[in-house]
């Protein structure tokens, strides 16, 4: 599995440097992370690379890498199991150990700033954090595209495509 951190989150959980991985096969097993702040809080959003799809976390507490791996897995584990509505997909690559890269582009990486102030907005509202991230996820995205080739996909049918495909 590869989790793609931004600079403020690798320093946060204290990663140490970054290398660049181009994206895998494997699309299901690689994602991206970064922090961002409502009021006082810091949470973190963890986004399938190449579909967007989403979760949450609270940041609170990650010292280390390890406490960031353990409540990261378990983050995506939860949301993908929720989604599938069953078991995590049984891809060997999903248990398989973490390795951390730079972000993949800036497509990705704006995407993902667009999707943290739609977060941002919902917590401050009062939104719990899977009801945020289950409407991040049904959002219309630019840079996504569905099997037909239409622009403007949520992450909910890519995120299924790619699913379909394991």
């Amino acid at each position: 599995m590869i989790i793609r951190l931004s600079q403020k989150l690798c320093t946060k959980i204290k990663a140490g440097a970054l290398s660049d991985i181009p994206l895998r096969e494997s699309l299901i097993v690689d994602w991206s992370a970064t922090m961002f702040n409502v009021r006082r809080t810091q949470y973190i959003i963890l986004c399938n690379t190449s579909s967007l799809f989403t979760c949450l976390m609270i940041a609170k507490g990650l010292t280390n890498i390890s406490l960031f791996e353990q409540r990261a897995t378990e983050a995506i584990g939860d949301a993908v199991r929720r989604f599938v509505k069953s078991k995590t997909p049984q891809n060997k690559e999903f248990h398989s150990a973490i390795r951390y890269a730079r972000s993949l582009n800036r497509s990705v990486i704006g995407s993902m700033n667009d999707l943290v102030f739609g977060a941002k907005l919902m917590i401050d509202g009062g939104i719990d954090l899977q009801g945020a991230a289950d409407r991040l996820n049904e959002t219309p995205l630019k840079a996504l595209t569905n099997t037909e080739g239409r622009r403007y996909a949520n992450p909910n049918e890519v995120f299924r495509h790619i699913i379909e495909e394991v």
